[in-house]
C-alpha cells in the first residue's frame, strides 16, 4: 500500500511537472518567436556577384552567431524587389541611387543604404552587325528606366555620331527574360550582370564591354519603416556581408551549393571575378556620386527641381 502510494504521488508529481513545462515552454517558444521575428531581417536578392554575400551569409549560417537571422526573398527584376520595399514586405533590397532618388521623390520612405560592386555587360546580338557601342543607333538596347542602366545609357549616347540616329530603349526589367529576348534577337543588344554574362558568352553574342563610369551608383536600399525596430541590426548585417566577401575570396576555388548555382543558372562563379574587384565589401556611397546623380535624375525629370538628396542616405553607427 506504501508502495502505491508514492508511486501515485509519483504520477502525480510527474504530471504537475509536465504540465508546468508545457506552460513554460509555450511561453519559451512565444518568446522566442518575437525575438526572432524581431532578429530577423528580409533582403530581397538579385541574381548578381554583389548579391552572392547575402546568399553565402544565409546558406553558412554567418549571422546567427552574431545576434542576427537573415531571409532571402529572390527575384530577377530589380523593379519587383523595389515594389515588395515599397509594400513594406521586405526591409532591404538591391536597388541603385537613381531609382531611390526617384522612390523619395514619390514621398516612399527609402533610403540608400550602401554601395556595392554590381557591374553589368553590355552585348550585342550575334547576328546584328554591332561591334562597337557606335554601332547602337536606331537599335534597342534591353534596360531598365531610371536606374543606373539608363544613366549609362545617356553616357552612350554622347558617344554615339549624331547621324546614326537615337539609342531606343525598351524596359526590359527581368534579367532573364532580357537574356531570352537577346538570344532570340527580339532586341539588338541588352545588359547582362556580371556573372550572368557566362551565359551570353555561351551564345557566342558580341560583348561591347563593361559598364564603364558607373562605379558606385548600386547598391541596397532600405525601407525606413519596417527597419526602424531593426535598426541596430544594420551595422551587424553589414559585418555579415562584408565577412562572407572575405570568406569567398578566402576560397575562390569552392564549390557552391547547387541551390546558390541554380538561382545564378549557370556552372560556377568564376575564379577571376572573385580575386578581383568585381567582389567587395559594401560601404558608404560618395558625396560625388550622389551629386551626379542628383543631376541626373532631375535633368530627366525623374525627381523635382526642389528634390534634394539630403535625405538620401541611411545612416547606422
Amino acid at each position: 500500500m506504501k508502495h502505491l502510494l508514492y508511486s501515485i504521488t509519483a504520477i502525480v508529481l510527474s504530471v504537475l511537472v509536465l504540465n508546468g513545462c508545457r506552460k513554460g515552454g509555450k511561453q519559451s517558444s512565444t518568446t522566442q518567436a518575437d525575438t526572432a521575428k524581431v532578429n530577423t531581417i528580409i533582403v530581397g536578392v538579385l541574381p548578381t556577384l554583389d548579391c552572392l554575400p547575402f546568399y553565402v551569409a544565409n546558406m553558412y549560417d554567418i549571422c546567427r552567431p552574431l545576434g542576427l537571422n537573415i531571409k532571402l526573398v529572390y527575384q530577377s527584376s530589380q523593379m519587383d524587389l523595389e515594389q515588395s520595399l515599397i509594400n513594406e514586405k521586405i526591409d532591404i533590397a538591391a536597388s541603385d541611387i537613381f531609382r531611390v532618388m526617384m522612390m523619395q521623390n514619390k514621398r516612399y520612405n527609402i533610403r540608400f543604404l550602401a554601395t556595392s560592386s554590381r557591374e553589368w555587360q553590355l552585348y550585342a546580338n550575334k547576328k546584328r552587325r554591332i561591334t562597337k557601342i557606335d554601332h547602337l543607333g536606331d537599335r534597342m538596347v534591353g534596360m531598365t528606366r531610371c536606374s543606373v542602366l539608363d544613366y549609362y545609357c545617356d553616357t552612350i549616347t554622347t558617344r554615339i555620331k549624331k547621324n546614326s540616329g537615337l539609342l531606343l530603349r525598351p524596359q526590359i526589367n527581368d534579367v532573364f527574360i532580357r537574356m531570352q529576348m537577346l538570344n532570340e534577337a527580339q532586341i539588338d543588344a541588352a545588359f547582362i550582370p556580371l556573372p550572368l554574362n557566362q551565359i551570353a558568352d555561351a551564345k557566342e553574342h558580341t560583348s561591347l564591354g563593361l559598364l564603364q563610369d558607373c562605379d558606385g551608383f548600386t547598391g541596397f536600399a532600405v525601407n525606413c519603416n519596417r527597419i526602424k525596430s531593426k535598426s541596430s541590426h544594420i551595422p551587424i548585417l553589414i559585418k555579415a556581408y562584408n565577412m562572407a566577401v572575405d570568406s569567398i575570396k578566402l576560397h575562390p576555388d569552392m564549390k557552391f551549393p547547387a541551390e546558390i548555382i541554380a538561382r545564378y543558372k549557370v556552372d560556377s562563379i568564376p575564379y577571376k571575378l572573385i580575386k578581383g574587384k568585381s567582389l567587395s565589401h559594401i560601404y558608404h556611397p560618395s558625396g560625388k556620386k550622389i551629386t551626379s546623380a542628383l543631376q541626373w535624375v532631375k535633368k530627366n525629370k525623374f525627381a523635382a527641381s526642389s528634390y534634394k538628396a539630403d535625405t538620401l542616405t541611411y545612416v547606422y553607427k
